[in-house]
Protein backbone atom coordinates (compact mmCIF):
# COMPACT_ATOMS: atom_id res chain seq x y z
CA UNK A 1 0.00 0.00 0.00
CA UNK A 2 1.13 3.61 -0.96
CA UNK A 3 0.03 7.28 -0.14
CA UNK A 4 -2.81 8.00 -2.73
CA UNK A 5 -5.10 10.36 -3.76
CA UNK A 6 -8.43 8.52 -3.87
CA UNK A 7 -10.20 11.40 -6.29
CA UNK A 8 -7.12 10.59 -8.45
CA UNK A 9 -7.86 6.95 -8.99
CA UNK A 10 -11.64 7.53 -9.00
CA UNK A 11 -10.92 9.84 -11.83
CA UNK A 12 -8.50 7.63 -13.42
CA UNK A 13 -11.10 4.58 -13.69
CA UNK A 14 -14.01 6.42 -14.57
CA UNK A 15 -11.98 7.27 -17.73
CA UNK A 16 -11.86 3.50 -18.47
CA UNK A 17 -15.72 3.23 -18.40
CA UNK A 18 -16.13 6.69 -20.55
CA UNK A 19 -16.29 5.08 -23.75
CA UNK A 20 -18.60 2.63 -23.07
CA UNK A 21 -21.04 4.56 -20.71
CA UNK A 22 -21.44 6.68 -24.16
CA UNK A 23 -22.41 4.08 -25.77
CA UNK A 24 -24.50 2.93 -23.36
CA UNK A 25 -25.74 6.42 -23.51
CA UNK A 26 -25.28 6.66 -20.13
CA UNK A 27 -24.06 10.11 -18.68
CA UNK A 28 -21.77 10.51 -15.61
CA UNK A 29 -21.89 12.75 -13.31
CA UNK A 30 -19.09 13.02 -10.72
CA UNK A 31 -18.60 15.26 -7.99
CA UNK A 32 -15.33 14.98 -6.00
CA UNK A 33 -15.47 16.24 -2.41
CA UNK A 34 -12.33 17.44 -0.37
CA UNK A 35 -10.67 13.85 0.66
CA UNK A 36 -7.49 13.25 2.60
CA UNK A 37 -5.03 10.92 1.49
CA UNK A 38 -5.28 7.22 1.58
CA UNK A 39 -2.86 4.46 2.22
CA UNK A 40 -4.48 1.91 -0.54
CA UNK A 41 -3.32 -0.70 -2.96
CA UNK A 42 -4.14 1.68 -6.11
CA UNK A 43 -3.98 -0.96 -8.39
CA UNK A 44 -6.93 -3.20 -6.23
CA UNK A 45 -8.93 0.12 -5.63
CA UNK A 46 -8.89 0.68 -9.24
CA UNK A 47 -10.46 -2.42 -9.56
CA UNK A 48 -12.90 -2.06 -6.83
CA UNK A 49 -14.13 0.91 -8.73
CA UNK A 50 -14.28 -0.15 -12.16
CA UNK A 51 -16.30 -3.66 -10.82
CA UNK A 52 -19.25 -0.98 -9.16
CA UNK A 53 -18.78 1.26 -12.31
CA UNK A 54 -19.34 -1.64 -15.06
CA UNK A 55 -22.58 -3.20 -12.51
CA UNK A 56 -23.70 0.60 -12.80
CA UNK A 57 -23.70 0.85 -16.91
CA UNK A 58 -25.09 -2.98 -16.87
CA UNK A 59 -28.24 -2.11 -14.76
CA UNK A 60 -29.26 0.63 -17.51
CA UNK A 61 -30.04 -0.75 -20.56
CA UNK A 62 -31.73 1.41 -21.84
CA UNK A 63 -29.38 4.11 -20.67
CA UNK A 64 -29.38 6.69 -17.78
CA UNK A 65 -26.53 8.53 -15.01
CA UNK A 66 -23.88 6.82 -13.08
CA UNK A 67 -23.16 9.14 -10.37
CA UNK A 68 -19.65 9.35 -8.20
CA UNK A 69 -18.85 11.54 -5.52
CA UNK A 70 -16.63 11.32 -2.74
CA UNK A 71 -16.68 13.28 0.78
CA UNK A 72 -14.90 13.21 4.07
CA UNK A 73 -17.53 12.10 6.94
CA UNK A 74 -15.68 12.32 10.32
CA UNK A 75 -12.98 9.62 10.32
CA UNK A 76 -13.86 8.35 7.18
CA UNK A 77 -13.90 8.57 3.50
CA UNK A 78 -17.44 7.84 1.32
CA UNK A 79 -17.38 7.16 -1.99
CA UNK A 80 -21.14 6.51 -3.94
CA UNK A 81 -21.34 5.29 -7.17
CA UNK A 82 -25.46 5.30 -8.00
CA UNK A 83 -26.88 4.62 -10.89
CA UNK A 84 -30.52 5.33 -12.24
CA UNK A 85 -30.73 1.79 -13.40
CA UNK A 86 -33.36 -1.28 -12.81
CA UNK A 87 -32.58 -1.56 -9.10
CA UNK A 88 -33.31 -4.72 -7.19
CA UNK A 89 -35.50 -5.96 -4.75
CA UNK A 90 -34.92 -7.47 -1.44
CA UNK A 91 -33.42 -11.01 -2.38
CA UNK A 92 -31.29 -9.77 -4.80
CA UNK A 93 -29.37 -7.36 -2.53
CA UNK A 94 -29.31 -10.45 -0.05
CA UNK A 95 -27.40 -12.50 -2.40
CA UNK A 96 -25.19 -9.72 -4.51
CA UNK A 97 -21.81 -10.47 -2.76
CA UNK A 98 -22.17 -13.40 -2.79
CA UNK A 99 -19.47 -15.12 -5.03
CA UNK A 100 -21.12 -16.52 -8.28
CA UNK A 101 -24.61 -14.83 -7.71
CA UNK A 102 -25.04 -12.98 -11.10
CA UNK A 103 -28.54 -11.42 -12.49
CA UNK A 104 -26.69 -11.50 -15.75
CA UNK A 105 -25.55 -15.40 -15.78
CA UNK A 106 -27.87 -16.57 -17.69
CA UNK A 107 -27.57 -14.45 -20.65
CA UNK A 108 -24.03 -15.82 -20.94
CA UNK A 109 -22.61 -12.50 -19.70
CA UNK A 110 -20.68 -11.64 -16.07
CA UNK A 111 -19.37 -14.68 -13.75
CA UNK A 112 -20.72 -13.27 -10.48
CA UNK A 113 -17.08 -12.23 -8.81
CA UNK A 114 -17.32 -8.46 -9.47
CA UNK A 115 -19.31 -7.28 -6.25
CA UNK A 116 -17.66 -10.57 -4.14
CA UNK A 117 -14.19 -9.03 -5.01
CA UNK A 118 -14.90 -5.42 -4.80
CA UNK A 119 -16.41 -6.63 -1.36
CA UNK A 120 -13.31 -8.27 -0.17
CA UNK A 121 -10.74 -5.53 -1.52
CA UNK A 122 -12.99 -2.77 0.66
CA UNK A 123 -12.86 -4.85 3.64
CA UNK A 124 -8.52 -5.61 3.36
CA UNK A 125 -8.48 -1.60 3.48
CA UNK A 126 -10.64 -1.58 6.50
CA UNK A 127 -13.86 -0.20 5.11
CA UNK A 128 -17.15 -1.15 4.33
CA UNK A 129 -19.87 -1.61 1.23
CA UNK A 130 -23.50 -0.62 1.54
CA UNK A 131 -26.07 -1.01 -1.26
CA UNK A 132 -29.23 0.71 -1.24
CA UNK A 133 -31.95 0.16 -4.00
CA UNK A 134 -35.71 -0.97 -4.78
CA UNK A 135 -37.00 -1.76 -8.21
CA UNK A 136 -37.41 0.69 -10.54
CA UNK A 137 -35.12 3.75 -8.94
CA UNK A 138 -31.34 2.45 -9.54
CA UNK A 139 -29.13 1.85 -6.99
CA UNK A 140 -26.15 3.11 -5.20
CA UNK A 141 -23.15 1.45 -3.82
CA UNK A 142 -21.43 3.35 -0.61
CA UNK A 143 -17.64 2.79 0.41
CA UNK A 144 -16.50 3.80 3.37
CA UNK A 145 -13.22 3.70 4.06
CA UNK A 146 -10.84 4.99 6.66
CA UNK A 147 -9.54 8.32 6.40
CA UNK A 148 -5.90 7.10 7.73
CA UNK A 149 -3.01 9.59 6.34
CA UNK A 150 -4.82 12.61 7.23
CA UNK A 151 -1.52 14.17 9.30
CA UNK A 152 0.63 13.80 6.35
CA UNK A 153 1.94 17.63 5.85
CA UNK A 154 4.88 16.94 3.15
CA UNK A 155 5.54 15.04 0.44
CA UNK A 156 5.94 11.27 0.78
CA UNK A 157 8.75 10.25 -1.44
CA UNK A 158 7.94 6.98 -3.12
CA UNK A 159 10.62 5.25 -4.95
CA UNK A 160 11.58 2.28 -7.11
CA UNK A 161 8.51 -0.23 -7.68
CA UNK A 162 6.00 1.59 -5.41
CA UNK A 163 6.76 5.03 -7.94
CA UNK A 164 5.70 3.17 -10.83
CA UNK A 165 2.89 1.34 -8.97
CA UNK A 166 1.87 5.28 -8.28
CA UNK A 167 2.28 6.21 -11.72
CA UNK A 168 0.64 3.54 -13.35
CA UNK A 169 -2.42 4.15 -10.84
CA UNK A 170 -2.78 6.89 -12.58
CA UNK A 171 -1.93 9.27 -9.51
CA UNK A 172 -1.85 12.89 -10.54
CA UNK A 173 0.75 15.03 -9.41
CA UNK A 174 3.73 12.60 -8.79
CA UNK A 175 6.96 15.20 -9.10
CA UNK A 176 10.75 14.80 -8.25
CA UNK A 177 11.81 15.62 -4.74
CA UNK A 178 15.25 15.52 -3.58
CA UNK A 179 16.05 12.79 -5.43
CA UNK A 180 12.50 10.68 -5.25
CA UNK A 181 8.92 11.44 -6.60
CA UNK A 182 6.23 12.15 -4.58
CA UNK A 183 2.31 10.64 -5.15
CA UNK A 184 1.05 13.77 -5.16
CA UNK A 185 -1.45 13.49 -2.30
CA UNK A 186 0.87 13.91 0.47
CA UNK A 187 -1.23 17.21 1.51
CA UNK A 188 -4.12 15.93 2.86
CA UNK A 189 -7.35 18.03 3.76
CA UNK A 190 -7.19 17.82 7.83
Amino acid sequence: RIPASLNDLARSTLELVRFRAHEADVAIVADYGEVPCLELDPDAVKQALLNLFNNAIDAMPGGGTLSLSTERVGDRVRVAVGDTGIGMDEETRRHIFTPFFSTRAANGDGTGLGLSVSRQIVEGHGGTVEVESTPGNGAVFTVWLPASLEAFECPVPVTGAELERADAAGLAGAQDVAGARSTGCARAVA
